[in-house]
């Protein structure tokens, strides 16, 4: 009777009700899988099989009544499945005859059986005496929507459940206990999506995301088939990730992935070098927008000055032909000699994947962006001075169909006569890897544009198709951009800290004199360990501590400020803070010296732990600097201030 009238109300109210959602599995937002880059995720769920294919999908009552908090009967509205996360796809494939049921059922994921009739209920043709139906419905066409290349990607296959009679799901309370969620699904035709012209393949749909999970683990399983009509399947303990949107209690309003990133900029330190580094989830956003590098010197340059904006990309510097094929490098004899700070060339590298070596002797190719190559790599392989527009795994080659002539380009303009040689490195219509066969789907067009007579360089960006994952598991980083001087007499660069340049740049600032490496903030947290490259994520349970590193030698009072603002550029207050330094929590912060450390060493671990709570912040920035207070009377009241820490609270 209860269940009767909850299902009434529900249908009573649903246009007044606001839809709620969720995510299976609930404990891995961000990554779900650890061979989710390169088209590395799997086709067992939403294939490219013509003929059709069969899947179940189980996932345990816990996914819906621990972190969503759903206590009730619940109304199912959609299911949604999405492509592995950070990479693109144009979408437009379409699924035939698209049958979907969807069940309530006692059957633990470790008790699904690979035997499809097994797990069904006797109205859905099968045997189990503990599943129960709740409803069903066929979609004749079901068109699949196009994947940004985010992180998490958003979903590219819906299947809308509202116009089938469904009975309500309770996975907090059944009299037979048939809590757990049962998909089955199955499709008899597929088409791959349209070819973007002038391109005559069709591209196949990306592959679907699936999971590994921490903790408590998936607390799910999946069976797939090779044909519709399959009796059997093979089973999984990695099932797709699920979005599920329901009318009811709990849930929530919106999914939104616990992100981490750094802005701001250090100060403190003295480097030779400038970098933004993009990790897995930050979205490279520099499209259609320029940065300058301005020598204080075209002859004898020591530092760079560098400032937000460039000419357009010159799309008529590019030659007949590219420069090369993927993964290899270019050289080319300048005709000049480039100068710049910490060393001169006669002829640069650029390389396919992003980045041109201003040392002739090096060679290397490698797509896969790491910081400590960046600044110089081991001992055994030393990496010397390169400027990168955008280090990343591009594939030149991939759009030739759709694209002609694209790829990496290099040429020289001396229309200007002697002395004013202009060189123009071009990565035209290129593609990042992330994304299946096919061409047009990723479509990267950036410039690097040197000057002879005045030492400049300019970064300029054309569009850019949307992605923010790498392309190895290795290192979690999308790309690099900046300059860098590599290894230096055998010791690598100083760090100077990740800046977001698209913000950043705004207020021009100078790279230094090589020295010591820039503050560093990081967070250690628990039970999720801090990541190496994107650091700790806030959600619900989660308890972050904060360290810095790189504290400048004689630092007296040193203090954590946490906000709730992020200040974007920074904010450089005279008399306040230091020449250079930039203030990126809110002046005055929400919290002011949260933590404090008197006399710290080069390293500092915090003691006090910030605990999350579960859903009160969720949505919520929090962003986080460490900086020295001069409490000896000093010209400034800051002195040096750490990189900033953007925390948004939401799902792990």
């Amino acid at each position: 009777m209860k269940t009767q009238l909850s299902l009434l109300a529900l249908a009573a109210f649903a246009s007044a009700v606001s839809a709620q959602n969720l995510l299976l599995p609930d404990n891995h937002h961000l990554y779900e899988s650890a061979t989710q880059q390169a088209a590395t995720s799997t086709t067992n769920w939403w294939g490219t099989t013509a003929a059709g294919r069969r899947f179940q999908v189980l996932y345990e009552a816990s996914h819906f009544t621990g972190k969503a908090g759903v206590s009730g009967p619940i109304l199912l509205q959609h299911l949604r499945f999405r492509g592995e996360d950070g990479e693109v796809n144009t979408g437009g494939q379409v699924y035939s005859n698209v049958t979907v049921n969807v069940c309530k059922t006692a059957t633990a994921a470790a008790g699904m059986s690979t035997t499809f009739a097994t797990n069904l209920p006797a109205s859905l043709g099968g045997t189990s005496a503990v599943t129960t139906a709740l409803g069903s419905v066929v979609i004749p066409t079901l068109t699949v929507l196009p994947s940004s290349g985010s992180v998490p990607n958003n979903w590219n296959v819906d299947l809308d459940l509202t116009a089938a009679v469904l009975s309500v799901f309770d996975p907090a309370t059944d009299p037979a206990g048939q809590v757990n969620l049962l998909i089955d699904v199955s499709w008899t035709g597929y088409v791959a999506g349209p070819a973007i012209a002038p391109a005559t393949a069709h591209i196949a749909i990306v592959p679907t995301q699936d999971t590994t999970a921490h903790g408590a683990g998936v607390r799910g399983r999946g069976v797939y088939g090779t044909t519709p009509a399959a009796a059997t399947g093979t089973s999984s303990t990695a099932p797709p990730v699920v979005g599920v949107e329901f009318l009811g209690g709990g849930g929530y309003p919106t999914l939104i992935p616990a992100k981490t990133e750094y802005i701001g900029a250090s100060c403190g330190g003295s480097a030779s070098g400038f970098y933004q580094l993009f990790s897995n989830c930050n979205r490279f956003d520099l499209a259609n927008s320029g940065l300058t590098m301005t020598p204080d010197n075209p002859v004898t340059p020591n530092i760079y000055t560098v400032s937000s904006g460039a000419p357009p990309v010159d799309v008529t510097k590019v030659g007949v032909t590219p420069n090369t094929t993927d993964d290899s490098v270019v050289t080319f004899p300048l005709g000049y000699t480039f100068n710049y700070p910490g060393g001169s060339t006669t002829t640069i590298k650029p390389c396919t994947n992003g980045f041109i070596w201003l040392d002739p002797a090096m060679t290397v190719t490698d797509y896969n962006p790491t910081l400590i190559e960046w600044l110089g790599n081991t001992a055994a392989t030393p990496y010397t001075a390169r400027v990168a527009p955008f280090w990343h795994d591009f594939v030149g080659t991939r759009n030739t169909a759709s694209h002609p002539n694209c790829g990496l380009h290099v040429l020289n303009d001396t229309a200007g006569g002697p002395g004013n040689t202009v060189t123009y490195v071009t990565w035209l219509n290129t593609s990042s890897i992330n994304c299946v066969t096919g061409g047009g789907q990723s479509v990267c067009t950036m410039q690097c544009v040197f000057y002879e007579a005045t030492g400049q360089i300019e970064f300029r960006y054309g569009s850019f198709t949307e992605f923010s994952a790498s392309t190895t598991t290795l290192s979690n980083i999308t790309g690099i951009v900046g300059f860098t001087r590599g290894r230096i007499g055998g010791v690598n660069s100083v760090d100077p800290r990740s800046r977001d340049l698209s913000h950043e740049a705004l207020v021009p600032f100078t790279t230094g004199v090589e020295l010591t490496s820039s503050p560093h903030i990081f967070a250690t947290s628990s039970p999720l360990a801090a990541d190496p490259t994107y650091g700790a994520r806030m959600f619900g349970g989660q308890s972050v501590t904060f360290g810095v590193s790189d504290v400048p030698a004689g630092t007296v009072l040193m203090l954590i400020n946490l906000d709730i603002v992020a200040l974007q550029p920074g904010v450089q207050v005279p008399g306040i803070t230091a020449p250079g330094c930039m203030i990126s929590t809110g002046v005055p912060p929400l919290i002011f010296g949260w933590e404090s450390a008197f006399f710290p060493g080069a390293t500092w671990n915090g003691a006090l732990p910030l605990v999350i709570p579960h859903l009160v912040w969720d949505g919520v920035t929090i962003t986080a600097q460490a900086m020295e207070l001069d409490i000896g009377g000093g010209p400034n009241l800051v002195k040096w201030a750490s990189d900033t820490m953007k925390f948004t609270v939401g799902l792990d």
